[in-house]
This record gives structure tokens, C-alpha cells and sequence, in this order.
């Protein structure tokens, strides 16, 4: 069996492991076009629209013919020609690019690290045509959303050790393969902080800021500046995994008294994994555990199978003059989503003019605001979600939406009108901040103060007490607070 290279290189070696077609790099993305799709037969008139558009289809005939002719010495009967069309026999490559595909169906992490080599079929964009780019594009997203799962999945475990070295070495990874991922460059930030290396930390957030505004000049997330800060805060403050028991768990208290509506989440999650939209309204005062409650369901719907398209942002108060501010942030991991590209183009463009991250993916044009009206853009925000929920469920989740910028909340307005199957939106807000349209199945979940056994219960996931001592202390906090969960979680730590 032979062996085709296509991650980050381009190459074939029989079965001595010696190389092949050595340097033919247009008969080598041919080859790895066809071994990716084992037993589909393409037409000779499809491989030279697909690799020869500009010649005339003399010449593109005469050239599909030629390469035929040369892969043929090259991989013998693995080369099936029938009548006017071709494939690849099923079993006879082994391709790099699918052995990683298969690893992390199979929650093989390891193997998925050690065989990504790069981005599949490196350079060849520029060797065929649109359709070929479109399909080299999708293949990248999905090598590329199996190698990021591995890592993180790697990564996640290695903090749970507590081995921060073998994280860190993880996420070194992680950032060369993809320099501008917020979540990649947070969880380093966040390990260098764990690892008591605080300065190393500091620098690492700075170094990623200064990339992102400095070579594709935008702003990093408000979720990517909250989390690093925390993280840096922590460490500061002393407060890492070798400070003791206690210190870790004053950082992360136990989420307590919200079981219920963490339930009802879960459920709603799975239906529209199964193809139901979803739309849930989480509303409380200040300081009631909204946002604890969104983000823990979050992270929750990442661990999930099939892998998730999480889009999640906060609004902010300070922000709501800017327009766009919100969605920009919101739809910043859509660049990254299987089946982004299958949206319609005139949609694409619309979203790259106001997304820098997908201007960038898709080779486009930065711009500072949208080039499109209001409704141009929240049909197209509703396109691509759909196209992407095809691939993989969706999470669009916004944290205190009362904030949103007037042109971003007629977006989230119209999605809460008009669900996307597969798509479960969230908005987390005041009683009465955000005003929805019920389409018939909103989901309300209204946020009650703590009750004093439930104070207790937080209590006893932060720090370690004497059963006495810790229902006074409840009964005290309990009163004072009200049983509003920051509150009481800002009393403890100033305790």
C-alpha cells in the first residue's frame, strides 16, 4: 500500500518508503483530490474544470489525459478507470490526512497531534480553480477542526494533572498552528498563569494583542480580554493550583442552586442537536448567576459530541454606541466553522465586511463597517448559521444582550423570530431588559435569589469549615446578601 503525504506536505512513497512523483505538485493535488474520496469516480471532464478551467477543453482534455497517464505508472491498480471516468480503489492508499480524520473520530488525541504536520495540501490554492479552492477550503476546516478538538481535549487533561509542562507544550502547538485563535492563545495565557509564570503570561497576552491589531488590525474579543485578565488577576493574587485547596476553590465556587435550570439547558441542547431550533431567555438581577450559568452550560455544550460550533460574546454597556460591536465579537468564531463556506457568496461578502476574521479566510477586503444594509446583514448572519448547523450544532450565545448595540440587537431580534434548525440561541439579561418575540417555544428561566441552605452549600464548595461555624456564617451571609450569589461569593472572599 502506498502512502500519500498531503498535511502541511506533498509527497507519495510506495511500500520501500521511497518518493514518488517527486516534485509533481499539480499531479499530486490531483492524486490526494481523488484518494480523499475513495471509490467515487469523477469524470475527466470534472477533473479538468476542476484543475485546467482556463485551458480549452482541447488542451484541459489533453492534460487530465497526461496526468492520468503518470499517476497510473505511479500508484498502478490503485488507479480505476472505467469508461470516461476515474477514482481511487477503497484500501489501496493510506493517506496522512485521513489517518488524522479517523484518530479523532475515535478520540484517538495523541495520534491526531503527532500526524498533523501543517494545513492539508499547503500552497496547492493556487494550482486549479474556484471550485477546487472551495473544496480545499472545506476539507482544511474540518483537518483543522479534528486537530484544534485533539488539543484542547490533550489540554484539558493535562490541566487537571496539573501538568502545566505538558500543557503548555500542548498549547505551543496549538497557537503555532493557528497564531490568531483566541481560544488557543487564551489557553496558553491561562496555563502560563496556572504554571506561576506569570510575567511569561503577561507577555504572551500582550504579544497575541499586539498580532491581532498590528497584522489583521482588529480588536480582540471581550471574552478573550475578561478570561485573560482573570487569569492574570489569579496568579497575581496567588491564588494558582499550588496554593492549596482552598485557594483553588475560592476561584471556581460550586454552581449551586441552579441545577434545575441547568437541566432544562442540557435538554434543549439535545433537541436541537436532533435538528430543533432553540431560543432561551436567562433573566436575573445583577449579580443573580447569569452569566456563571451560560458559561458553565457552555462549557458543558463543548465537551459534546458531535463537536459543536460555539459562538458566544458579551455586550457591555460602554460598547453600546459602537455599532456592529457585538456581532463582530459574536460571529468571530464563524471563520473557523465547518460549512461556512457553502453560504452563499453575495451572504460571504456581506459578513467579511463586517467580520475581519472571515474577510481573512476568505481572501477578502477588511473593512470597518458593513458595506450592506441592517437586513442584508441579518439575512446573512441567519445564512451562514445555517449552512454551519448542517455541519454541527450551534450554540449562539450572548451575555447581557440588554446591552447590545441597537445594530446588533435587530440582528438577535430576528433570530429570536426566526430560529435556525440545529441552532440553540441563548441571551442571558435583567427582567425585562430584552424584549423577544416568542415564536412558540421560548424558553424562559428567571433566576431566584439563593435560599440560606443553598448559601451553605456554596460555602462549603469554596473553603473548608466547621459544620457550625459554616451555618452561622451562612445565616449571616444569608441576610446581608439576600441570597443574590456574587454578593455572597464577594462577602466570603473579602472574609
Amino acid at each position: 500500500m502506498r502512502k500519500l503525504v498531503t498535511l502541511g506536505r506533498l509527497g507519495l512513497r510506495g511500500e520501500d518508503g521511497a518518493p514518488l512523483l517527486a516534485g509533481r505538485r499539480k499531479l499530486l493535488t490531483v492524486l490526494a483530490y481523488l484518494a480523499r474520496s475513495p471509490g467515487k469516480r469523477v469524470t475527466r471532464s470534472e477533473l479538468a474544470a476542476l484543475f485546467w478551467p482556463i485551458d480549452d477543453d482541447v488542451r484541459a482534455r489533453r492534460s487530465v489525459r497526461q496526468a492520468l497517464t503518470e499517476l497510473r505508472r505511479a500508484v498502478g491498480p490503485a488507479l480505476d478507470e472505467q469508461d470516461d471516468s476515474v477514482c481511487i480503489l477503497p484500501a489501496s492508499l493510506s493517506l496522512d490526512a485521513t489517518e488524522l480524520e479517523a484518530a479523532a473520530g475515535a478520540g484517538n488525541y495523541v495520534a491526531v497531534v503527532e500526524l498533523w504536520q501543517g494545513d492539508f495540501l499547503t500552497g496547492a490554492e493556487s494550482l486549479a480553480g474556484d471550485e477546487f479552492r472551495g473544496w480545499l477550503e472545506r476539507e482544511r476546516q474540518r483537518l483543522r477542526a479534528g486537530f484544534a478538538a485533539s488539543v484542547e481535549q490533550l489540554t484539558d487533561q493535562a490541566e487537571h494533572r496539573g501538568a502545566w509542562e505538558s500543557g503548555l507544550a500542548l498549547t505551543r502547538a496549538w497557537t503555532a498552528a493557528f497564531p490568531y485563535d483566541e481560544s488557543a492563545a487564551a489557553r496558553h495565557v491561562r496555563l502560563l498563569a496556572l504554571a506561576g509564570r506569570r510575567t511569561e503570561a503577561a507577555a504572551a497576552r500582550e504579544s497575541f494583542l499586539r498580532q491581532l491589531r498590528e497584522e489583521l488590525e482588529v480588536e480582540p474579543s471581550a471574552g478573550f480580554l475578561r478570561d485573560t485578565e482573570a487569569a492574570l488577576a489569579a496568579s497575581a493574587a496567588g491564588r494558582s493550583p499550588g496554593s492549596g485547596a482552598a485557594g483553588r476553590a475560592l476561584l471556581s465556587p460550586d454552581l449551586v442552586g441552579r441545577e434545575a435550570e441547568l437541566d432544562t439547558l442540557t435538554a434543549l441542547w439535545e433537541s436541537a442537536v436532533a435538528g430543533k431550533p432553540g431560543l432561551v431567555l436567562i433573566e436575573g438581577d445583577d449579580g443573580s448567576g447569569k452569566s456563571r450559568l451560560a458559561e458553565e452550560f457552555a462549557r458543558w455544550v463543548r465537551q459534546r459530541e458531535p463537536r459543536p460550533v460555539v459562538l458566544q460574546a458579551r455586550a457591555f454597556e460602554a460598547e453600546q454606541t459602537r455599532s456592529w460591536v457585538l456581532l463582530r465579537h459574536l460571529l468571530a468564531e464563524l471563520a473557523g466553522a465547518p460549512g461556512l463556506a457553502a453560504t452563499p457568496p453575495e451572504a460571504l461578502a456581506t459578513l467579511g465586511s463586517l467580520v475581519p476574521e472571515i474577510a481573512s479566510r476568505f481572501r477578502m477586503p477588511a473593512s470597518s463597517a458593513p458595506a450592506a444594509a441592517s437586513e442584508r446583514v441579518t439575512d446573512a448572519v441567519a445564512r451562514a448559521i445555517a449552512e454551519v448547523a448542517v455541519e454541527r450544532p450551534v450554540l449562539l450565545m450572548t451575555d447581557d444582550a440588554h446591552f447590545a448595540d441597537p445594530e446588533s440587537r435587530v440582528v438577535l431580534e430576528t433570530l429570536c423570530r426566526h430560529p435556525v434548525p440545529r441552532c440553540l440561541l441563548v441571551l442571558t439579561t435583567v427582567p425585562h431588559g430584552f424584549a423577544v418575540a416568542d415564536p412558540g417555544g421560548l424558553v424562559r428561566l428567571g433566576l431566584r435569589p439563593l435560599t440560606e441552605a443553598q448559601v451553605e452549600r456554596l460555602l462549603a464548595g469554596m473553603a473548608d469549615f466547621l459544620p457550625a461555624d459554616r451555618r452561622a456564617l451562612a445565616t449571616r451571609l444569608y441576610a446581608e446578601s439576600g441570597g443574590n450569589p456574587l454578593g455572597t461569593i464577594e462577602l466570603v472572599t473579602t472574609l
